[in-house]
């Protein structure tokens, strides 16, 4: 019902009352407060205890996806009261009120205020909002022959405090003050809940490339493209009480098996059958537990084959049956790209299963061979995959799942040039991970298992819901980075991903195989000296402390006779004669480690040379072209001879003796 008529006749005086004032109009309908000015259809619903769902678009009709929340609640009731210029709705403890241009605040049942949105113009001459400004809350932004881009405003308490929002890498447990990319990147997870001191939980519903600032003088949500506004907020008088609410409203999170929080055993990585399950059996052996083992990432002939390769992996359902008597779980890597020379490719690209891209070719990553993502947005894409992995992994007796790239990583992160089954990548992409989590949880589920709880590299609001127990992906091998994870792993258990985890030692940098790290000959040799001096210095150290005290006395006794006058340089020892012995045995083990390993790369594996392979340069296999075999099998003698842990090239593919 409107909230008032207007009148007709001459101005009264009263800007409110003349017939040029422009009022927006309400309806109660529902248990729900509408809204209407122009264009702009706005709804106020209640969405579970002491909570709304907040909804405004200007398309012909109100679009009902519900991205991250878990279904419509069924007990719904409010109280509603539509004034002359402004209505209220009240849900227990949370109570919003609209004035007659749209301005939206909410309070809890003491009458604080926890929210309000940012306006300042001069639709009302009366308000506070009123400004030359002409800024809206509620901004939407045409995008010519498309949708709108969307910017949500609201005012900024400076002495709030705001923690969720999902995992970045920073070390800020407090985000506000913060602007966080709201996109999913290798080791960036964006979970738009935010958890305030204020006493509120707000989700910003809507899975569009976006960001926010959560800024001293503003706090501002902007979407890149979308067909509506929608965010949820409850209140409560404890940040427990919040959470419950939220997990109530987006779903909650399975129990995790028992086998899942035992301990894993994973390495980048097992390459054939027979060497994991070596490592399983020594475990046994050594009577020391362990409850899963990983077989990590191409252990398929192609991306997207979704399969054992039999050449290293001849006797999948054997090597699981020797696992399980053991009591031990196999987890396999799952990724979502598709290799254009996979055996699926073609028949996917004709389904339609394969996400797009709006212009270039149809590849999104150059990852070992060209790919492109399977859509899990697409029901018939998660049903697809699924019976690829239920008949090679799950039939055999895989429980658990290894979802890994899970943002999806791209090789550029051009979000606007990619294209899924519900819409392109800028409006809906952040629901790429909940709905990769969705393909393995739904099948395992209609296979009878409780308790689905699989590994992925990434999540969304709502991801907890699908078993989604998510690693902080491929972190920096530094003490800084260490520390960020701890407000990564924290902010994501705020933002309702209770199971998480991260690679405490990190990924990458401590290698120096990487580019990031090692990325010349001259650092190559840099490096290499840096490791060997510590050890050269032990032992100068060493002939400094053992040389012969006979001599030394002598020398000083010869000195003393000579008169030799203070200042006077005498000769200095280097190594002493113990040291010299020793140096001398190092640096004889290290030429023949040299010399056999330099050797029998440069006489290539006997085994690739059957394969036809050119081996002329020597074995390159698990070597950087860039290096080379010597700079190779220099580098590998001295980590080996003086242990440091680092390598610029994979040791185990190097040429058996």
């Amino acid at each position: 019902m409107p909230d008032f008529v207007k009148k007709e006749g001459a101005p009264t005086g009263d800007f409110r009352s003349d017939n040029n004032f422009l009022l927006g109009y309400f309806e109660e309908k529902d248990h729900s407060l509408y809204y209407r000015y122009d264009a702009e259809r706005v709804i106020i619903e209640p969405w579970g205890d002491n909570s709304f769902r907040v909804r405004a678009s200007k398309m012909p009709q109100m679009p009902e996806e519900l991205w991250a929340l878990d279904g419509k609640p069924e007990n719904r009731s409010s109280e509603i009261t539509i004034k002359e210029y402004s209505a209220e709705i009240v849900n227990g403890k949370i109570k919003a009120v609209i004035n007659n241009i749209g301005k939206i605040s909410f309070y809890n049942q003491k009458g604080e205020l926890l929210l309000e949105e940012y306006v300042r113009n001069r639709e009302d001459m009366f308000a506070e909002t009123c400004s030359s400004l002409e800024v809206e809350a509620r901004e939407f932004k045409p995008i010519i022959g498309g949708d709108y881009e969307l910017t949500m405003r609201f005012e900024s308490n400076p002495n709030e405090k705001i923690y969720g929002m999902g995992q970045y890498q920073q070390k800020f447990l407090d985000v506000k003050g913060a602007e966080l990319e709201l996109a999913h990147r290798n080791s960036q997870a964006s979970v738009p809940f935010a958890l305030s001191s204020l006493g509120y939980g707000f989700l910003w519903n809507n899975p569009a490339i976006g960001r926010v600032s959560f800024n001293k003088n503003i706090t501002t949500w902007e979407a890149r493209s979308t067909k509506k506004l929608d965010y949820w907020i409850t209140a409560g008088d404890t940040p427990a009480e919040i959470e419950e609410a939220y997990a109530d409203a987006t779903g909650k999170v399975p129990m995790m098996p028992e086998y899942g929080l035992g301990f894993w055993q994973c390495k980048l990585r097992y390459q054939t059958q027979e060497e994991l399950l070596e490592v399983a059996r020594e475990y046994k052996r050594r009577q020391i537990p362990i409850d899963v083992i990983v077989v990590d990432f191409f252990h398929w002939p192609k991306q997207g084959d979704w399969r054992f390769d039999p050449t290293y992996w001849p006797d999948p359902d054997a090597m699981i049956a020797e696992l399980k008597e053991m009591g031990i779980e196999l987890m396999v890597s799952i990724w979502p790209m598709v290799d254009y020379k996979s055996e699926n490719f073609e028949e996917m690209k004709a389904k339609g299963l394969l996400t797009r891209v709006e212009k270039g070719v149809r590849i999104d990553n150059v990852y070992m061979g060209n790919t492109i993502q399977y859509d899990p947005t697409n029901p018939e894409a998660r049903e697809y995959v699924w019976g690829k992995a239920k008949k090679n992994y799950y039939d055999k007796g895989v429980k658990i799942f290894w979802l890994d790239e899970a943002e999806p990583e791209y090789t550029v992160y051009d979000f606007e040039n990619y294209r899924y089954h519900l819409g392109p990548n800028v409006q809906i992409g952040n629901v790429y991970p909940a709905m990769y989590a969705k393909t393995f949880f739904d099948g395992m589920r209609a296979e009878g298992q409780e308790n689905v709880v699989n590994l992925l590299r990434c999540a969304w609001a709502g991801s907890q819901k699908y078993g989604a127990l998510v690693w902080s992906g491929d972190i920096h091998s530094t003490f800084e980075s260490l520390q960020n994870q701890f407000a990564a792993g924290l902010n994501m258990g705020l933002s309702g991903i209770p199971w998480w985890t991260t690679d405490i030692g990190g990924f990458f940098g401590a290698n120096s195989t990487t580019p990031f790290e090692n990325p010349t000959v001259i650092s190559n040799i840099i490096e290499m000296i840096s490791m060997m001096l510590l050890p050269g210095a032990c032992v100068v150290t060493f002939g400094h402390m053992l040389h012969d005290k006979r001599k030394e006395k002598k020398a000083e006794k010869v000195a003393m006779n000579a008169q030799v006058l203070p200042g006077t340089a005498q000769k200095k020892v280097i190594f002493g004669r113990q040291g010299a012995v020793v140096f001398g045995a190092m640096a004889i083990i290290f030429l023949i480690g040299l010399t056999i390993c330099y050797q029998s790369e440069m006489a290539g594996n006997p085994v690739i040379q059957e394969m036809g392979i050119d081996q002329s340069q020597g074995s390159m296999e698990g070597k950087e072209v860039r290096f080379g075999v010597p700079q190779s099998a220099l580098f590998t003698t001295v980590t080996t001879s003086f242990t440091t842990g680092t390598v610029n090239n994979m040791h185990d593919t190097l040429t058996p003796l």
